[in-house]
């Protein structure tokens, strides 16, 4: 019995280095992943502040242009918003009309 608890003992030994290899090997795994995850992410955050900021300058220099055009022709604009807003109440009382029930 002696012989088969030495065997039993160093078996136990033999999987305790294992797990232990195991254990190590894992934990070198998930701490490169960490790395990449964490690049990754710190790349992606630079992107996004880039992008927003190229967005917050085009938005600036279009909502410039819009001003510009809107002060330069504004009676222009003005006529088609009047003519557009006209020709819409024309449409809808034409709608309102003939739909309208008979008074028999």
């Amino acid at each position: 019995m002696n012989k088969h608890v030495e065997a039993l003992r160093g078996d136990l030994s033999k999987i305790s280095d294992n797990t232990e290899s195991l254990i190590h090997a894992a934990r070198e795994r998930l701490s490169e992943k960490v790395e990449e995850v964490s690049h990754d992410l710190s790349t992606g955050r630079e992107s996004a502040h880039d992008l927003a900021r190229i967005i917050r300058a085009k938005g600036i220099e279009y909502g410039g242009v819009v001003e510009r055009e809107l002060q330069e022709n504004s009676f222009r604009y003005l006529a088609i918003i009047a003519g557009v807003g006209a020709l819409l109440g024309f449409l809808i009382a034409c709608k309102c009309v003939s739909h309208r029930p008979s008074s028999k």
